[in-house]
């Protein structure tokens, strides 16, 4: 078939007929264009809403490349679709239809019977729903499923999916409650039992607050009473917090099948005692809800004329909540329970949504036009001109030229697979479903059911054509299509309403002010004082670099521009995409304003503006304190700074300790922990312990004293000139919060380097480098502002020595301003003996936290160094991304499509400084193995193997995808990281000290290339360095010293 076919039964047909869609997919968007408009849906001429029982839909043309896709609905679905639409004692509303919508809230509830199968119908379901809260009971959800894949980020998604706490099984259960992201909802603060399936959510709304509630109680559990007890009590915990004006809401699934509800025309429904089978827990049941006032007003029964899911209100609601069937369910309906959904007259906040800043569209930039315009342009006013000046004409001239060249971006389209035929359908869908709400009548439902169908089947073919198309963009346009993975991985979003300590803000501007108070607090409070600068600097070596000012050519500009990361925005509206694409038209006069503010000693005040963007961290979302900021900076001003920071680097570079492995070329974490770890189990190999202190220090980058770091920079030789320049860089640089179009208040630094800058890094670098003078070398390592110590313990005298030397990093701290947070500082002994020598370390007398394992620059370690919490830590997160790729790709056909997103999401995992945790137990090895085997049978699942049961060997399963085992990359990876050393790619004198080459004075026999040290264990026989060195001789004879590590390894992997 050269083109999509789909095939659907129509729920409102009595007989089989079945109606196909056949869309064909063009090579450009003329023909895809014209191929939807093709896509009719045929009407009768007594009405645009009447669908004749023939054909829905039907399309003509040629296709090219297509893929057949028939898809029927059985007639169980069919019929219980149908089954929904039954006529009840209230008129079935949608919240489309209510004229008063806006003053109302819909809530919508229904038993899923699971999700993990329906993920992109019910998405596509969501996104189209409007409700302000949907509530769910039998998920069936884990933690391998993020929210965002099933709700987008329209909505806050408040889970508690079935565990080991709450449940006896391990599958099925679980609830969810998710509120539209205009109402500000949280976590229900009352203390509620942990040992149920259950979730209250509270809603602040206009002039009052509502505690939502969901309970779900397993068939196994409903004649449990202590169950019933704890969830009773959970109600009157979340009762006596609610105010007088306050409204409760619990929905649930209670699974009471011997309870028999009567209803008396209009009144609340009761039990019927006399019909009813009462049980204890029932009567604890019932009980409960009478001592806390809540009434039952569920009437809707299922296929067995019974109640299994109740809605219950306490008194403040009676008159505010009415309750109708839905009449279109999210999900299949379960034929037990009924979709319910409720109104209630509640005046929803009037929340605007965060608007996106208008931007220009620099994909579809006149680039020639705006070249040759820069290129006429006379930039010689800019050299008599101050800094400030020149830099803001030259803005100005730059920003006028942009909006002459370069276009606007358009609105995004939501859904972003939708178009003109979709939106019609949606009309037609919304007409119907008014004139069945009016009407009732079986005409008007048979419209409506059509309607409903022709929507839903339409909207279904272009997501999946949208999904394919994404699948195509990853060589096309890679940029989108990893925007697309990213919505599905990552829930975006602020909540509505926010607090920091006190102060509590609801719209963009106070939320904005709330993260500028918390950013703000990060400085310090004042300045140092010509003493506290005197002390810091006195042990600062004099005058061991030389930096004098120089003139900066074109060349060096164009070289920094091309280092630049592309990126379409910028606080000053001259992006770094636009520089990169017009470089040659701007060195000139960017050279021009480097060389007068280097001349004139003035940073240009224009660059010092920046605009912090909030980053969520961890905990409560809806506290500011656990977010960091991330920070914007002009793109012209990093232009600047790389050419500044590789001449200072230049000059430092001799001075920064080989201990510091941070923000450092050839250095890294990798670097680090190799370094840390193999001397640890050299030590534990002959017996010793080794004790560790973690320090944290709090806030470091923002807490640099100004007047400590340009004196030390003064003392070790950095011309005055330059000085003078490096105090207005740091100096009154205004920062703003921004949240889509609103701004917080402008806030200054006092102290601080400028973070997201390219020369604060090395800054800080040069500040904290200081402290190597305070402590001596082979018992301290640096990850920038990562500080640990430590010392092989053979007795109380060397824990002594241990607890002096963290005394010194205190003194030093206490001097340069900078402030350890103790509480986040930690001792851990790494030994393998049954009674350990144990001290108890303080700072500032206070006791350290002796802790049994701690994640060390991303690696896991525990006492004996076993890795074996790493490697269940690495597995378990691979297997979490592995099935959400899953999920997500169950659309992608290409394998090729399908490798690339394996790679970046789940074997960058398994590999991250996989040189120091390198397994070498053969349970570990195959559980490892074990994730990328579970990848290659699902990548390679289209292809018609010859015997399904018998597939070819795994190593050639992976050469058909063109991967390694992982095994062999890890040996792979342990020989290049030798390499590296041996060439000076990678810097770690430690390291290399420890690689001992073996060059006899003439050969005798074949000896391997680096000589082993006897070791007395098996751990010692594997510690990182030593590991690596003897996969290193195994392959040695694939290394030339006159060749480079990246051809070195391209021979090992071929």
């Amino acid at each position: 078939c050269n083109g999509y076919s789909e095939a659907v039964d129509s729920p409102a047909l009595s007989g089989n007929a079945t109606h196909s869609i056949c869309l064909a997919e063009a090579s450009d968007d003329t023909a895809r264009h014209s191929k939807d408009a093709n896509f009719q849906a045929h009407t009768p001429s007594s009405g645009p809403n009447n669908v004749l029982p023939g054909k829905l839909f039907s399309l003509s043309g040629n296709t090219r490349n297509g893929i057949c896709l028939v898809e029927a609905l059985d007639d169980t679905a069919r019929n219980s679709r149908d089954n929904h639409f039954q006529t009840t004692h209230n008129s079935i509303l949608h919240p489309a239809v209510a004229d008063d919508a806006r003053e109302k809230l819909t809530v919508y509830y229904q038993n899923v019977r699971g999700l993990r199968t329906k993920i992109d119908d019910v998405y596509l379901a969501i996104s189209d729903s409007g409700y302000d809260v949907i509530v769910l009971t039998e998920t069936w959800l884990n933690d391998q499923i993020c929210s965002s894949q099933l709700f987008g980020n329209a909505y806050s998604v408040y889970r508690n999916d079935r565990n080991t706490l709450n449940s006896r099984k391990s599958r099925g259960g679980g609830v969810l409650i998710a509120v539209a992201t205009a109402i500000n909802s949280c976590i229900d603060p009352s203390p509620v039992a942990s040992s149920l399936e259950q979730l209250w959510v509270r809603l602040k709304l206009a002039d009052s607050a509502v505690s939502i509630g969901v309970f779900y109680l397993p068939p196994d559990r409903k004649a449990d009473v202590t169950s019933i007890n704890n969830h009773i009590e959970s109600i009157g915990a979340v009762h006596n917090n609610l105010g007088p004006n306050d409204h409760a809401l619990l929905l649930g699934d209670y699974n009471q099948s011997g309870l028999v509800w009567t209803r008396a025309d209009d009144e609340v429904p009761m039990v019927n005692v006399l019909q009813s089978e009462i049980s204890s827990a029932c009567a604890a049941l019932l009980d409960g809800f009478s001592l806390h006032n809540l009434r039952q007003i569920n009437f809707i029964s299922n296929r067995n004329n019974r109640l299994l899911d109740l809605t219950l209100v306490n008194e403040n609601m009676m008159e505010a909540c009415s309750i109708r069937e839905a009449a279109e369910p999210l999900s299949v309906i379960d034929a037990d329970h009924p979709v319910l959904e409720i109104e209630l007259s509640l005046l929803k906040p009037d929340f605007s949504d965060v608007a996106d800043e208008p931007a220009l569209n620099f994909h579809k930039a006149n680039y020639d036009g705006l070249m040759d315009a820069l290129h006429q342009m006379d930039w010689s006013f800019l050299e008599s001109l101050d800094v400030d000046n020149a830099v803001s004409r030259f803005t100005e001239v730059v920003l006028n030229k942009l909006a002459e060249f370069v276009p606007p971006r358009g609105p995004i389209p939501k859904p972003p697979w939708g178009n003109a035929r979709l939106r019609h359908l949606k009309r037609i869908r919304s007409k119907s479903l008014r004139k069945y709400c009016r009407s009732r009548c079986p005409f008007s439902k048979l419209q409506f059911s059509r309607a409903s169908n022709n929507y839903r089947i339409y909207n279904r073919f272009l997501y999946k054509r949208y999904t394919l198309r994404m699948q195509d963009n990853l060589r096309r346009n890679p940029k989108q299509f990893w925007r697309f993975v990213n919505t599905k991985r990552k829930e975006g979003g602020l909540p509505v309403e926010m607090f920091l300590e006190n102060c509590t803000g609801s719209t963009a501007s106070e939320k904005c002010n709330l993260f500028a108070s918390h950013f703000e607090s990060a400085f310090n409070s004042s300045s140092s004082s010509a003493t506290q600068i005197e002390q810091a600097v006195r042990d600062t070596p004099s005058n061991v670099i030389s930096l004098e000012i120089f003139q900066i050519t074109p060349r060096q500009v164009n070289s920094a521009i091309e280092k630049l990361k592309s990126s379409s925005s910028s606080p000053d509206g001259i992006p770094s995409c636009f520089l990169k694409k017009c470089s040659n038209a701007l060195i000139e006069p960017l050279t021009t304003i480097f060389n007068n503010s280097l001349r004139q000693c003035k940073f240009p005040t224009e660059w010092k503006y920046s605009e912090m963007f909030p980053v969520y961290k961890k905990k409560n979302r809806r506290d500011v304190a656990n977010y960091r900021g991330i920070t914007s900076l002009c793109a012209c001003s990093k232009i600047f700074e790389i050419i500044i920071n590789n001449a200072l680097f230049a000059s430092c570079k001799s001075y920064i300790s080989p201990d510091q492995h941070g923000f450092y070329p050839k250095r890294s974490t990798c670097t680090n922990l190799s370094q840390f770890t193999s001397f640890c189990l050299r030590n534990m190999d002959a017996g010793k312990q080794v004790d560790t202190v973690y320090t944290d220090f709090k806030s470091a980058f923002d807490r640099v004293d100004h007047g400590i770091l340009l004196a030390r920079l003064s003392k070790l030789g950095i011309c005055q000139e330059l000085i003078s320049w490096f105090e207005s860089y740091l100096v009154d640089r205004h920062l703003v919060v921004k949240i889509g179009t609103d701004k917080s208040r402008v806030f200054t630094n006092i102290s601080g380097v400028p973070q997201g800058s390219n020369l604060g890094p090395l800054l800080f670098t040069i500040f904290i480098n200081d402290l190597t003078s305070a402590l001596p070398p082979g018992c301290r390592l640096f990850f920038a502002d990562d500080v640990k110590l430590y010392m092989a313990i053979k007795s109380i005298l060397d824990c002594l020595a241990l607890q002096c030397l963290v005394n010194r990093l205190v003194e030093w701290c206490s001097k340069n301003l900078l402030t350890l947070s103790v509480q986040k500082c930690c001792i851990m002994s790494f030994h393998r003996k049954l009674l350990p020598i144990t001290y108890r370390y303080t700072i500032a007398n206070q006791v350290l936290a002796r802790v049994s394992e701690v994640r060390d620059l991303g690696v896991t370690l525990d006492t004996a160094l076993t890795f074996h919490c790493h490697h269940d830590d690495i597995i378990r997160r691979a297997n979490r991304q592995l099935g959400f790729i899953f999920k997500i790709a169950r659309e992608f056909r290409d394998p090729f499509c399908l490798r690339s997103l394996y790679c970046a999401l789940v074997r960058s995992i398994l590999e991250s400084n996989v040189v120091v945790w390198c397994p070498f137990q053969t349970t570990w090895i195959a559980r490892i193995e074990a994730v990328q085997k579970k990848f290659i049978r699902y990548a390679l699942r289209g292809l018609p193997w010859r015997d399904p049961l018998n597939l070819p060997r795994y190593e050639d399963r992976c050469n058909l995808l063109g991967i390694q085992t992982l095994s062999h990359r890890r040996k792979t990876a342990q020989a290049v990281f030798v390499a590296k050393i041996l060439l000076g790619e990678t810097e770690s004198p430690a390291i290399l000290s420890q690689l001992n080459v073996y060059a006899p004075e003439r050969t005798l026999r074949q000896r391997e290339f680096l000589r082993m040290d006897h070791r007395n264990t098996v751990y010692g026989l594997h510690d990182p360095i030593r590991f690596m060195s003897r996969s290193f001789n195994d392959v040695y004879e694939f290394f030339d010293f006159n060749s480079s590590a990246l051809a070195f390894k391209q021979s090992l992997l071929s």
